[in-house]
């Protein structure tokens, strides 16, 4: 909630919770084409991180857990950035009242730049429909026996 007042106090608007994206991101910035997710230091095993520490009891337990929410979040980051999306994690570390400020200044330093990165990532993705476009058009004509194999083959 922090986070969010600060944003939208900011001037940024945003969504949160949408659940069509992969792992839905804690918040949406769709202006910026960026997704933010806040995630706990226990939770997800921030390497380093006072507030990351391993139970005593149950340790293989807590241990799977962590390296499954882990191997989630880099899973969803990967879907994300495959759609085009830029991912911004936020540890829960960084929301302390000593380290918010900082983490606001680069979080909203970052935004504007990820627009020109969204931008650039549109431009390739039609440039690689059109290439598409233009092999099946030139395809047209031959017959599909041969188009499977020069696809086997490659």
């Amino acid at each position: 909630m922090k986070l969010r007042k600060a944003l939208h106090g900011a001037g940024f608007r945003f969504r949160v919770n949408v659940r069509r994206l992969p792992g839905t991101p804690d918040i949406v910035l769709a202006k910026y084409h960026t997704v933010v997710f806040v995630n706990g230091c226990f939770w997800h095993g921030h390497q380093g991180c006072s507030h990351y520490t391993h139970p005593k009891t149950n340790p293989e337990f807590w241990a799977a857990k962590v390296t499954r929410n882990q191997q989630r979040d880099a899973i969803d980051n990967a879907r994300l950035k495959a759609l085009g999306w830029q991912v911004i994690t936020v540890w829960e570390c960084e929301l302390h009242s000593d380290r918010f400020e900082a983490t606001m200044e680069t979080l909203t330093a970052q935004l504007p730049a990820n627009i020109g990165l969204w931008k650039a990532w549109k431009a390739e993705r039609r440039k690689q429909r059109q290439a598409g476009t233009k092999r099946s058009q030139r395809l047209a004509n031959v017959p599909k026996s041969i188009v499977k194999l020069s696809e086997a083959e490659e």
